[in-house]
């Protein structure tokens, strides 16, 4: 390793800051009307762990040795992810964590930074069959990665946790297209994709089908929206939402009688944490929320394409990609121009695994945008 001075870039890193901030303040609001658990664990245990693992992994981590160990850590991901369908805590008729000591631990969340590195690894090693179009060759010389792959997949729909794979598929999409994959071949992955999701909400769990029929009521991209009927059971998560959103016009309520407060919205700490967010904060200042969050990600994205080994460059746009698809797909879910599906959102929704991974990945990106001297 290099013995130079390893700095952490200051806007991508005053930016974390904002945002974690950010969440132990909405956390203390969620709190008043609730109980303290959720502050106590974040603001004393998550919050100040993960900015030891940003400091920590920016100065003195190697990400090459996810390149040396890619075996090891397919096993380790995918012992997991077994793990987790066995001895996993189930909670909504899903089985996605498994309970530690301190909190309780997601193997996906581990699985899909596993995933970006591989592909990265095999992207920069084989760069030159990618740009010919040699796909089988390829193929088989990437079959370690395609078959962890496919593995990886079933065994996070069996959980069910349909939203991480979604997510973390699209980043891998987005890094063979930076590649400069044949747009045909992007083509045919595409309509594969749609086949294939459409297969899973086809004949699938049937809840996934129900929750298509809710956005389509709700959504403003159906102009027939009005003629969808659904029960009041099921549209009740968006309606509360929407409700909470609406409420809290300009500034917000500020209050601690608010409806997502009272637990009006279900898992206002988590996955609709951004219904709580523009009831209490308003209009004005969720847009900033949400301004940080792009902010951040095109810091990371900008210095991520400049790097010039193959390899990191890759995991970092992947990283950066997988961050804010993650941050639209929670944000969009709240507002209902996405169908609702489980998935915090970065740095603010309470809970373990995920706002730890969250910042390994943003540790991941700085490591390499800071010993590669980019800036």
């Amino acid at each position: 390793m290099s013995s130079k001075i390893i700095k952490i870039d200051k806007i991508a890193g005053s930016l974390y800051v904002i945002l974690a901030v950010v969440g132990i303040i909405t956390l203390l609001y969620y709190s008043q009307a609730n109980s303290l658990d959720s502050l106590l664990k974040q603001g004393l245990f998550f919050t100040p762990v993960s900015f030891i693992v940003v400091y920590a992994f920016v100065k003195k981590g190697n990400v090459d040795l996810f390149k040396k160990h890619e075996n090891l850590h397919y096993i380790i991901s995918t012992v997991l992810l077994v793990a987790v369908l066995i001895f996993g805590r189930e909670v909504l008729g899903a089985k996605r964590s498994i309970n530690l000591i301190f909190f309780t631990f997601q193997p996906s969340y581990y699985t899909r930074i596993i995933l970006i590195s591989s592909l990265s690894l095999y992207i920069a090693k084989y760069n030159n069959l990618i740009s010919e179009n040699k796909l089988v060759i390829l193929a088989k010389k990437s079959h370690r990665f395609i078959i962890f792959a496919i593995l990886s997949a079933i065994l996070i729909l069996k959980e069910p946790h349909f939203s991480v794979l979604a997510i973390t598929s699209g980043a891998l999409f987005c890094m063979l297209y930076l590649a400069n994959l044949d747009k045909r071949i992007i083509l045919i992955i595409v309509l594969a994709a749609v086949l294939l999701v459409s297969g899973i909400f086809a004949f699938g769990q049937s809840y996934r089908f129900e929750r298509l029929r809710v956005y389509s009521k709700y959504s403003l991209l159906n102009p027939n929206r009005d003629q969808v009927e659904v029960s009041a059971d099921k549209e009740r998560q968006i309606v509360e939402s929407l409700g909470a959103l609406s409420a809290g016009g300009l500034w917000g309520t500020k209050s601690d009688f608010g409806s997502a407060a009272r637990n009006f919205v279900p898992e206002a700490d988590t996955d609709y944490i951004f219904s709580f967010i523009g009831e209490e904060y308003g209009f004005i200042l969720s847009s900033m929320i949400m301004i940080i969050f792009f902010a951040l990600f095109l810091r990371l994205f900008i210095l991520s394409k400049d790097i010039k080994d193959l390899y990191k460059r890759y995991f970092a746009l992947g990283l950066s990609l997988n961050f804010i698809f993650t941050v639209i797909v929670n944000i969009g879910v709240a507002i209902s121009t996405l169908p609702s599906t489980g998935v915090s959102l970065p740095f603010i929704s309470y809970g373990g695994s995920a706002f730890l991974m969250d910042s390994l990945s943003l540790s991941i990106v700085l490591n390499i945008v800071a010993r590669e001297g980019v800036s």
